[in-house]
């Protein structure tokens, strides 16, 4: 599975398919010991950059998949291996979904508001017929420690196989490791904003606005009070990420022809 790996930015992500990412899923799911899951976006590769504690945790993730298509495209630039297809986002971890309701795992939901969490799980059931949504929470925290301790004794009481987080950065990223050192078993994922894909209340871009790069800018459309200011200056930053590394390429480059 080396091949399927690499290094961009400093950062481990997966550069296989999505084919191979389920494969490689079903493989960990079966070690019957907490794994962590998640994806990288522009925004969030912007932040491991930046924050060197941010950056440790991805990379002490066992499956970290692209989101994103500039990061697909430049990772033939940047990457040690490129990377194959974008594998991560709403339609991966609806793979993943599937995959359990056929395999019979269950699922534990935190994040998002009641209405859209019991919507989502009523959507996907109706999709994925053998979908066992064991327990749901909302994302909503007023007080971090005992929103904390409460979920964690649900999620110790209903045990579930599959835990997808879908609340925002960076208390996503604490639950997901503190999960994995207190729970004995589960698959915990951070699913970002999926769950308001999966209720119907955001759209995923067109294929098209997808291929152009432009999925941010059809994500801000729909949230621009909330995303706007994180869009511009992610992708500022990014941007400033690529120049002052033009060296790699250029160092690619030269070995090429040298």
């Amino acid at each position: 599975m080396s091949n399927t790996f690499t290094s961009f930015f400093g950062q481990k992500l997966f550069a296989g398919t999505t084919g191979e990412a389920t494969d490689y899923f079903d493989r960990l799911i079966a070690t019957k010991h907490p794994k962590l899951i998640g994806a990288i976006n522009v925004y969030l590769l912007t932040t491991c950059y930046r924050d060197r504690q941010m950056s440790d945790l991805y990379n002490k993730f066992d499956l970290v998949t692209v989101d994103g298509r500039p990061l697909v495209y430049l990772s033939h630039i940047f990457a040690s291996v490129p990377v194959k297809e974008m594998v991560g986002g709403p339609n991966f971890w609806e793979t993943i979904i599937r995959f359990g309701a056929e395999h019979g795992h269950n699922f534990y939901f935190l994040g998002s508001f009641p209405n859209i969490l019991t919507k989502a799980a009523a959507k996907l059931k109706d999709r994925y017929p053998g979908l066992d949504v064991t327990g749901m929470h909302h994302g909503i925290v007023e007080d971090e420690e005992q929103f904390t301790i409460e979920v964690l004794k649900e999620i110790k009481e209903k045990k579930p196989a599959i835990i997808m987080i879908g609340m925002p950065s960076p208390i996503k990223e604490k639950l997901a490791t503190l999960f994995r050192e207190e729970l004995e078993c589960g698959m915990i994922i951070i699913i970002g904003g999926a769950f308001d894909i999966f209720a119907g209340e955001k759209k995923l871009a067109p294929h098209l606005i997808s291929i152009l790069c432009l999925e941010w800018f059809y994500r801000m459309i729909q949230e621009p009070g909330r995303l706007f200011w994180r869009y511009m200056a992610s992708n500022l930053y990014f941007l400033y990420m690529l120049t002052t590394n033009i060296r790699i390429p250029l160092q690619k480059l030269i070995r090429k022809f040298t």
